[in-house]
């Protein structure tokens, strides 16, 4: 499911701003002479001892008691000590939700926040298993502090808020969060406890994101690298039953054999939508063998979890029989406008152009190489023996078009073209060197296989188009029975009889963790059970999420909450195997990058061109700008601040493949698309970042400011951005076109605030960028000669600039 996967042991640390020391002396006393002023009403709740946690606002305080008491003033002398987290630590905050109106609605959900943010529109639910309307929340976890210094935290949003780091209060507000009142504290380095207390205004948006400041940074949001949790919360492991069933509903398409009249929201559960793949032309895409294990044992075939076992073969036995007859008819029916034309497989050294396109989009992320054997519980889709499912032709055309039978396929369109489909497609298959003979002959049972087809009801998941008219003829959709109602358990639905656990219809209970399940049909346990109903092989915890949703919590399927589509489509669509937290490796980025760098390198040192081939030996090269510039702009990008960072309608543009722009032309990687999820998606990146969406603002056509902007950045006597970066048609003065972003679209992809912060501030928002800090920590800029240094108005006029370069 992903909600509780280990961290990565050994937190990456920030870049901290050089401060000069009789600065940062001053700077301290006049923060410590604040806080004594400052921390006058304050309230501390205790930690608990026990077993490396502390208790939840449930155990001793109500929801609304947000008023700080007075106690007693801390030793500023002495930082508050780091708190010793258990030795496993999972990533976010643990949340817990419940409406404000508890008396009619009693649920309270718990889940893990990546980060400590909310972004609520009126009329809308901060989760699927609450009604909408105004809630509150809390969250605990731990916080990872990077340097001992004294930390400022503050809210964004409006409501009511209360903070606590280490049992010391550091923030609360009640109306507009930004108001609030701070109390900064000095920490040691190292993990403290974190306790959150939130309750959304009765009408409005509900908003609230954590942001913190120290004397090494300025204010940003907190990131979500810096958030842990290290303890087992046992209301979590409930709730997260009740999603994996939720979640397993979607999946295996319990809709579309199983009517639910409750299903009457407009803002229902995005992946409902989820198609299966088509049988149009299937008989052109696969093998008829292929087709045959494939029907009677989907299991066996690859990784694939979602199509069940319909012809049980361990107690059907003339399965066999009809497998080879559906698989027959699915082969008569034909695409005739797919060619046949056969593949010349002699491509098959490392070096070919398949083999390079298999390793430059970074395939082996989700797939196991041909030839190359899998490792124990292994996830990866492997490709050995490909040519026993594919026909030549018909990969070449899916490699170009991955969803033309499956819209919601998690294959993604990396828009090869047929030369390069060609190329990879011969790579694939060049293994075992199938020989096709065309045309295929079939046996005289077309008709038996689809009069099977329609008995087993294939066509409740898989549809069809009229074939060609030479072949078979498919069965309608409308032949086959109407869907069986689902069980609807909150009163007035309809229940299977069949469909009993342990001697008692659903309503009656739900089976504990480790007992015994006698449920029959699709939830049953056992073959015998379960007789003819489908088997989808559920897993234990499948099948104890799945009972126990549809005891309690149909009724969220009704509502979407954009911010879990996001979560659940990065862990479903395996975002993170080619997008990483941070850039660690530049190495793998190749030798060809550090060539094409050869006019930065010899600008940042005076080694001739050909001595370049020595760099990676040279130890004192290490932290050279050249490997940060490699591996920033020539690798793939962190999700980190995705969210935060980008444009919602650039997202959603990026996943459907609409893009006409590369934003790092010399990246090898492309951005693939995800046409069915983009929307919903790029929505949910935002509201994960307690941010709305958002789309390009217009800005002010102030031909002053546009001019000292271009100045600002194309000029020597400016910031001179234009050394390492193209801007629109400006080409970069380096010499190196493509090695670093075109400033040209910047307003259109980045977020302004972000934007904002990363020049403000370069290696504190992204470590491993060679980008300097052009800012001082009073403000100014070395560019005096314009707008007398003030980097916020620089900022302004560059901003301005850059979005007249798209709209002339």
């Amino acid at each position: 499911m992903g909600f509780c996967q280990p961290m990565a042991a050994g937190a990456s640390k920030h870049r901290p701003l050089s401060i000069d020391p009789l600065l940062q002396f001053n700077r301290n006393m006049v923060l410590r002479l604040i806080l004594v002023l400052s921390l006058m009403t304050r309230c501390t709740l205790p930690l608990a001892a026990q077993e490396g946690s502390f208790p939840s606002y449930l155990d001793q305080a109500s929801s609304s008691d947000l008023e700080g008491a007075t106690a007693e003033l801390p030793d500023l002398g002495v930082a508050i000590e780091p708190y010793q987290p258990n030795s496993i630590s999972y990533p976010g905050l643990v949340q817990r939700i419940w409406s404000m109106n508890l008396s009619d609605n009693p649920t309270i959900d718990v889940r893990v926040s990546p980060r400590a943010s909310v972004y609520v529109p009126e009329g809308e639910t901060v989760s699927p298993f609450l009604p909408p309307g105004p809630f509150g929340f809390e969250m605990e976890g731990v916080l990872q502090f990077e340097d001992r210094a004294i930390y400022d935290f503050r809210a964004e949003g409006t409501g009511k808020a209360r903070i606590e780091v280490h049992g010391e209060l550091a923030f609360e507000a009640t109306g507009e969060l930004s108001e609030g009142t701070r109390y900064p504290h000095l920490y040691e380095e190292g993990s403290h406890p974190i306790r959150i207390r939130y309750e959304g205004p009765d009408e409005g948006t509900s908003v609230f994101r954590l942001l913190w400041s120290s004397e090494t940074f300025r204010e940003e949001p907190v990131s979500s690298e810096f958030l842990s949790h290290d303890f087992i919360a046992e209301d979590l492991k409930r709730s997260n039953l009740l999603r994996l069933g939720r979640d397993s509903v979607a999946k295996y398409r319990c809709l579309n054999c199983h009517a639910w009249e409750g299903l009457d929201s407009d803002i229902y559960m995005p992946e409902l939508d989820r198609d299966a793949p088509t049988f149009e032309g299937i008989g052109s895409r696969y093998h008829r063998d292929w087709m045959v294990k494939k029907i009677l044992s989907p299991h066996s075939i690859g990784v694939d979890r979602e199509m069940p076992t319909l012809l049980h073969p361990h107690h059907r036995s003339s399965a066999t029989e009809e497998a080879e007859r559906i698989a027959t008819y699915l082969s008569s029916l034909q695409d005739p406008g797919l060619s046949h034309a056969r593949l010349e497989l002699d491509n098959t050294e490392p070096e070919s152009r398949g083999a390079t396109l298999f390793e430059e989009q970074n395939c082996a992320a989700c797939h196991i190489p041909p030839l190359e054997t899998p490792e124990e519980k292994e996830d990866r889709i492997p490709l050995d023996n490909l040519d026993e499912k594919w026909k030549p032709s018909a990969l070449v055309d899916f490699l170009q078009n991955p969803d033309k039978h499956y819209r919601w396929i998690k294959m993604p369109d990396f828009g090869f073209n047929p030369q390069e489909a060609e190329s990879l497609a011969a790579y694939l298959l060049s293994a075992t060197h199938r020989v096709e003979v065309f045309p295929l002959t079939f046996r005289q049972d077309v008709g038996q296989g689809r009069e099977l087809v329609k008995e087993h009801q294939c066509l409740q998941c898989h549809t069809t188009e009229t074939p060609p008219s030479t072949q078979g003829t498919p069965p309608s959709t409308q032949e086959n029975p109407p869907p069986k109602p689902l069980p609807s358990l909150r009163g007035g639905g309809t229940t299977i009889p069949p469909l009993r656990i342990a001697g008692r219809g659903l309503g009656g209970g739900v089976p504990s963790r480790g007992g015994v399940t006698s449920a029959v049909g699709c939830l049953a346990a056992s073959a015998e059970a379960r007789g003819y109903a489908p088997d989808f092989h559920l897993s234990e915890d499948e099948r104890e999420g799945l009972t126990l949703f549809l005891e309690e919590s149909l009724d969220s399927l009704n509502r979407s909450v954009p911010a879990e589509f996001a979560q659940r489509q990065m862990n479903q669509l395996q975002c993170q195997n080619c997008h990483q937290g941070e850039v660690e490796e530049f190495e793998e980025v190749g030798w060809e990058s550090f060539v094409s760098l050869g006019a930065i390198l010899s600008a940042t040192r005076e080694e001739p061109e050909e001595e370049f081939e020595d760099f990676e030996e040279e130890e004192e090269w290490a932290d050279s700008p050249v490997d940060a510039t490699v591996s920033e702009h020539q690798s793939l990008p962190a999700l980190t601040w995705a969210g935060e960072k980008l444009q919602t309608d650039w997202i959603e543009s990026l996943l459907t493949g609409e893009l006409e722009t590369k934003t790092r032309p010399l990246l090898p990687a492309r951005m693939p698309s995800f046409p069915a999820v983009a929307k919903p998606f790029g929505s949910g990146l935002a509201r994960l970042h307690g941010i709305p969406e958002s789309t390009r603002e217009s800005s002010d056509e102030n031909l002053d400011l546009i001019l000292i902007g271009e100045k600002l950045l194309l000029d020597p006597p400016g910031l001179n951005c234009i050394a390492c970066h193209p801007v629109g048609d400006h080409l970069s003065t380096s010499g190196l076109q493509g090695s670093s972003i075109n400033l040209e679209h910047a307003p259109a992809r980045l977020r302004r605030p972000f934007f904002e912060r990363l020049i403000t501030n370069p290696q504190r928002v992204l470590p491993a960028t060679p980008m300097p800090q052009f800012i001082y920590s009073e403000g100014i800029t070395a560019a005096t000669a314009y707008l007398q240094g003030d980097a916020s108005k620089q900022l302004e006029a560059i901003w301005i600039y850059l979005a007249s370069l798209e709209n002339p």
